[in-house]
């Protein structure tokens, strides 16, 4: 099996996937091509401006935050 995984083309994981660790779900067309040997997906590391920078300290010591008003999860700046 070809894998897809250039750009936005992706192979995707089916919705309810099986997988556990390395036990591929035999139903699923990304665990097929993991145990026909794809490589996994690395998470890319992202080099912020300091536009970014400002914005994200500016955020994360405002009221709105320290409050609490975010919610359960704040995910202020990752984007």
């Amino acid at each position: 099996m070809v894998s897809t995984t250039e750009g936005d083309h992706m192979t995707k994981h089916k919705e309810h996937c099986q997988r556990v660790f390395k036990r591929y779900d035999l139903t699923c067309a990304r665990c097929l091509e993991l145990a026909d040997g794809a490589s996994p997906r690395e998470w890319r590391h992202q080099v912020l401006n300091a536009a970014d920078v400002s914005d994200i300290h500016a955020h994360f010591t405002s009221d709105r935050h320290t409050s609490g008003g975010c919610g359960i999860a704040c995910t202020f700046g990752e984007w």
